[in-house]
Order: C-alpha cells, then structure tokens, then sequence
C-alpha cells in the first residue's frame, strides 16, 4: 500500500470509531453530587456531554437564588431535570428568597422540567417561572405555586412565556395558597411566525384576573389548547376571567374540550373585536362552564396542604362535572391528532396512561381518574435520549407502523401490547449506526388501541426505549 494511503488510514479509523460511539450522557444529583441545581448546571455546561440530567434525591429541596439557564443548553446539550428514579416520585423545590423568578429560561432550548412542585413560600417579585425566546421545551407533570400571602395587588403570572417556540405545557397545576396572588396563572406573548404553545390537561387556579392570557398577531404562529380546566376562584372579586384572547386572525389556532369555572362573560374576553377563540366555544370543540361555586364539588380538595404530598389537589371527583356523565371526557391526543400540530400526551400527572377505563376516554385536567394497565409511558428527552426517535407513521391507523431514525448501531426491538399488558407481538431487527426506516404490525385483526414500545440497545451501551399507543381502527 503506497505510504499516503497508509497515512491516512489512523484518521479513517477514529472517524469510524466517532459514528459508532455512544452518545454521552451525564447524570448529576443534588444535593449530593452537587449542593445545589445551579451549582449542576455549571458543571454540565462545562462540558460538552449531549444529553443531561439533573436528578434531584433530596426533597424538599431549598432553592436560594434564581435558577438561572441559558443558551449552554441547547440542541447539543439537552436537559432533564427530575427526581431521581427509584428514589423519589416528586420532588419539592422550595424558594425562600425574593426570587424573580425562581426558574429563568432565556434562550434555552431542549429542557425538560418533570415531576417537580416548584414553590415559594416568600413574597415574589416577579413570575415563579419566566422563559424569553426558549425552543424545545417541555414542564410536565409539575405543579407551580405560592404558599405565601401577597403583600399586594402583584402583575405577575405563575408561568410567563415570551417568544415560545415549540412550547409545550401538559398534566401539570398551577395555583396560590392565596387566591388572587398572581394576576394571571399563564401568560403568553408571541413575536415571531415561528412561535408556538401547547398546553395540554392542565389545571389553573387562584389567579386574580385571567387563567390564561395569550397574545399574538403572528401569522403561521400555533396556538393550541386542548383538555384544560381553568377555575375562577369564589374567594375572588370581582370575579376574573378564565381565557384573555389577545390573538389575532392571522395565527393558528387549535382548542377543544376546556373546561372553565366561571360565570355566564367571565369564561373568555376579547380585548380586540377581531380576535380569534381559543378556549374553543366553536362547533365541535366541546368548551364545558359550569359557575365557579361548583368546582368545590367537583375536585376533591382545593386546598394545598404544608409539608404533605397532596395526592388529592385539584383531583376530580369521579361523580363530579370533570368526570360523568361521558360528555365530560376531554379528546386523546396522539402525535398528530386530531390535528397536524398536536404532540401526543399519553400519560396524567402521577404518570398513569391515557386513554383509560371501560370505555377508553382520555379526562380533563391533569388527572386520568380510570387510567390505562399498559407500560407505556412517555419518552424521555427528544424519544429517549436522542440516540433513538420514532413515531407512528399514521394515527389512528389500519395497522401499526413505526418510523424510526437511530444515531447508534445495534439491536432494534419492536413489542405491541395490548391496554391490560398482554403481549400482541414482538420483532427485532440489527441496525447500523445513523439509519432510520421502519418496524411494524400489519396482522392486528380488531378495533381499538395498542401500545408500543420501540427499544434500541446499543453495541456497548445502554437500551433506550420509546413508547407511545395507536388507535387501530379497522
């Protein structure tokens, strides 16, 4: 071999040895690997693993000073921040400062908030979470709230939102020990035609003036709403209102099965005679109100209690309005439906699976009162971890198809399980490093929906899964 080729030949080899490598993954704890969440993610930052964690083993957990992120986590650094797995099922992070606000996102991207009761027990000067030009970011199954009276007629929100980009909010309460504390539960202001918002099975509570505020003029911006509950509080006067539409008629906008507490003109205002209706009063879109005295019997307890896990905060009563009769049942949402821009939520705030019960339903609000018996559950960061993504090809679909892309070569499974756990059907495949293509199940025979659970175990690595559930119709 003539020497110039030899030369080349050590390049070539650790070019190969890159593609096939594993991504990196860190995982942090606090308060015992680092004290605090700030401290974590400086030494996350300072490297330059992709995919993050912050695992949280200690609850609750003190939080002094803001909790500042910024453009270091990114597409190329992804975070989670969660309580650990198989230590804790939440976690309490607790602000005792004068925080504004106690969580900051600018410019962040690819973050994902789970699991956490995010709290301030002082006075706040400013929105207990505050995200300006933040993309790829998801708060699930989190519950954001005030412990602590106000000392005065505050313009701050729970969540305040500024530019969202692929902003998605699901299964989560935000709420004040004191009624009317916070102006608005969550705000958001568009500025670009890239912007976009989900907001999915949540519940908002205890604002002064509006639960959700929404403004955008943005054409080809998305602004979607589905199986929300929004409760004027009683202890509140004059009484608020549930939605502020300050969106305008060039914007997307996606909304059905919301539900407010809230009088006869109190449900949604319309600053601008133009704007469009995005709590859903349209044909089809299944907006439910009943008055703001009935939501004491319709949720098992108002009230947040100190130093207790709450399991019972804002859940519904099964007999109440957010659960029966069977009109009260919100939509499933799936990747794509019921419409293109929707991202699928298949889980409730204690993670229990969605559609669930008798007849498979989806609830509103954050809680799914009969859940689903299958293993699904949702993926972790960008469909686990980044070295695996898959989707359904088409849902509700004739037969099950799974599109997948992979960074990593090795052994891709394929398990289809029905909604009480039984096995349907199982394949595998060996699969070479940056490919993608499909794996499915073309012999279902009956109506109805299946889970999936699409597994990736890298030569040398450890598996990484991604589940989800499709709607045969046949």
């Amino acid at each position: 071999m003539p020497a110039h080729l030899r030369a080349l030949i050590p390049g070539m080899l650790a070019a190969v040895i890159a593609i096939q490598a594993p991504a990196r993954a860190l995982d942090v704890d606090v308060p015992t690997g680092q004290p605090t969440i700030q401290a974590a993610l400086t030494a996350i930052t300072a490297k330059n693993d992709p995919l993050n964690t912050i695992n949280i083993v200690s609850s609750p957990l003190t939080v002094s000073g803001e909790i500042t992120l910024d453009a270091n986590i990114n597409s190329q650094r992804k975070l989670l921040i969660r309580p650990k797995p198989g230590v804790l099922s939440r976690a309490v992070l607790v602000s005792n400062e004068l925080v504004d606000p106690i969580i900051s996102m600018t410019a962040t991207s690819y973050m994902t908030l789970r699991d956490l009761d995010i709290l301030t027990v002082l006075t706040s000067n400013g929105p207990l979470l505050k995200a300006d030009h933040a993309s790829s970011i998801v708060i699930e199954r989190c519950r954001i709230g005030s412990t602590s009276p106000p000392s005065g007629p505050g313009s701050f929100s729970n969540l305040e939102i500024f530019y969202p980009i692929d902003f998605t909010v699901r299964n989560c309460i935000f709420f004040s020990s004191y009624p009317g504390k916070y102006a608005s539960g969550i705000t958001a202001s568009y500025g670009d035609i890239s912007n976009s918002l989900r907001l999915y099975n949540n519940v908002v509570a205890n604002y002064r003036l509006s639960g959700v505020h929404i403004v955008s003029d943005q054409i080809h911006s998305l602004v979607l709403l589905r199986n929300n509950v929004i409760v004027n509080d009683v202890n509140v006067t004059p009484e608020p209102v549930a939605v502020i539409t300050d969106v305008g008629p060039d914007p997307t906008v996606v909304t059905s099965h919301n539900t407010a507490f809230a009088s006869g003109g109190r449900v949604e205002s319309f600053p601008q005679p133009v704007n469009q209706d995005i709590a859903g009063s349209g044909a089809g879109q299944a907006l439910e109100f009943f008055p703001p005295p009935d939501a004491a019997g319709a949720f098992v307890t108002e009230a947040w209690v100190a130093n207790d896990p709450n399991p019972n905060f804002f859940r519904p009563v099964s007999t109440g309005e957010l659960h029966s009769p069977a009109s009260a049942w919100g939509v499933t949402v799936g990747t794509g439906a019921p419409a293109p821009g929707d991202f699928a939520v298949i889980d409730d705030i204690n993670a229990s699976i969605r559609p669930g019960g008798t007849v498979l339903h989806t609830d509103r609000g954050a809680y799914q009162l009969d859940p689903g018996t299958s293993a699904a559950a949702v993926g972790e960061l960008d469909a686990s971890a980044g070295l695996l993504s898959a989707r359904p090809v088409s849902n509700p679909a004739s037969q099950l198809t799974i599109a997948y892309t992979i960074r990593v070569g090795g052994t891709l499974r394929l398990e289809v399980l029905s909604t009480d756990g039984r096995r349907l059907y199982s394949t595998e495949r060996e699969v070479g490093p940056r490919s993608s293509g499909t794996l499915g199940w073309v012999h279902a025979s009956a109506s109805g929906w299946v889970a999936y659970k699409l597994t990736l175990k890298p030569r040398g690595g450890s598996a990484v899964s991604v589940r989800g559930r499709v709607l045969i119709v046949k």
